[in-house]
């Protein structure tokens, strides 16, 4: 008798180990954004690593237009803005104040005259290429392309320096400095870096592959969400009320005031050094929740 094949047994999946959670008194783990842009740029980044340096050699012959130097002025009225929204491509962008009396953009490098300055409303708007495609390829470009072939500046009068000013700032894969006095900062990094001191009440910081420095002062709410890059962040002035981390494969320096604080983390895969003061009825509260990522809380004193 013919033996008759047996069907294949269906593998055994092992099933990866539960979290290990530390936790203190205080609220619940903290909250997920979900999938959002940095998520997605980090996702599509790492996934074609090795294909966009291939692309970035063979982008040369592929875009070569454009890559000639240019430069150019541009201005608008500052009259009455509560809010920059700074959408900045591969390039350098400073964030600057002088004896203006409008708000004047100047440009030069590759693609100049792609980079514009408008009003809408209330809102100064600078917007500048990511250069995604042609010589540059998911954020990897030629050394003609890279950062530093683009140097934008927005100047302002010098009053805005000390006057409150929201900021939304995104960033795909270049370098930003900027200091100010703002009230909402909202900071969004894919594979650039992104310098900011001064002030601010509320404190938004989003990281892909890149990387988030910041000094400021009178933050009373933060929230960092960092992928595969880093955050340094050093707040200053009053203890804020609450301070959430997310980190996956990333990490996050936190230098904060001289304060007991409320500390509550979920670690997996992950390392958490605290160096702060803790109190289970403080009303500072910090939550954590590290995906094979690593939190420094430092003092501040």
């Amino acid at each position: 008798m013919i033996d008759q094949p047996q069907p294949p047994s269906t593998p055994t999946v092992p099933t990866a180990p539960s979290g290990h959670t530390v936790s203190e008194a205080g609220p619940g783990s903290p909250r997920r954004r979900g999938t959002g842009p940095v998520a997605i740029t980090t996702a599509i980044l790492g996934g074609v690593a090795l294909l966009a340096v291939g692309a970035s050699a063979a982008s040369g012959a592929v875009g070569s237009r454009g890559g000639t130097s240019e430069s150019g002025v541009q201005s608008v009225s500052a009259r009455g803005i509560t809010e920059l929204d700074l959408e900045v491509g591969a390039a350098s962008f400073t964030l600057a104040y002088g004896p203006v009396t409008e708000a004047e953009l100047t440009v030069t490098g590759a693609q100049a005259d792609r980079v514009e300055l408008r009003r809408e409303r209330g809102s100064l708007v600078v917007s500048s290429p990511d250069q995604i495609g042609g010589s540059c390829w998911f954020g990897f470009c030629p050394p003609e392309r890279r950062l530093g072939s683009s140097t934008i500046t927005l100047t302002l009068p010098q009053k805005y320096r000390t006057q409150l000013l929201d900021a939304d700032i995104t960033l795909a894969a270049g370098a930003v400095s900027a200091d100010g006095t703002f009230g909402q900062l909202d900071v969004e990094v894919g594979a650039g870096k992104a310098e900011v001191t001064g002030a601010a009440r509320e404190l938004d910081v989003s990281v892909g592959v890149g990387e988030f420095v910041g000094d400021l002062q009178g933050v009373r709410t933060a929230d960092f969400e960092v992928s595969m890059g880093g955050a340094t962040a050093r707040l200053r002035g009053t203890a804020p009320d609450e301070v959430s981390v997310q980190a996956s494969m990333g990490s996050v320096d936190l230098t904060l005031p001289d304060a007991e604080y409320r500390v509550t983390s979920a670690v997996e895969l992950g390392d958490l050094r605290n160096e702060l003061r803790t109190s289970s009825t403080s009303p500072h509260r910090i939550t954590a929740e590290l995906t094979a990522g690593d939190l420094v809380l430092r003092n501040g004193s």
